[in-house]
């Protein structure tokens, strides 16, 4: 039974910490390398389109790269506290 509880405890801090850690308002800054929601359509379209055309693999420092403008200008919007 004590496992048990021990077991519980440590998922449910584990848990609380994740979500409070989500909750930061710079947790997105922190965990940069992402797609956003807004460029997922075009990132998306783009791994599509080269896997098709056998054009190679392209990892998201290197989409941001060639995307850079539209990256910066989502960037620049004030996130939500």
């Amino acid at each position: 039974m004590a496992l048990v509880t021990a077991i519980l405890l440590v998922g449910y801090t584990n848990v609380k910490c994740y979500i409070d850690w989500q909750n930061k308002p710079h947790t997105r800054q922190d965990r940069y390398l992402y797609v956003t929601a807004r460029e997922f359509p075009d990132w998306s379209a783009d791994i599509v389109d080269r896997a098709r055309n056998n054009r190679g693999m392209l990892n998201v420092g290197q989409w941001r790269d060639a995307h850079l403008f539209k990256t910066e200008l989502i960037l620049m919007v004030p996130l939500p506290e």
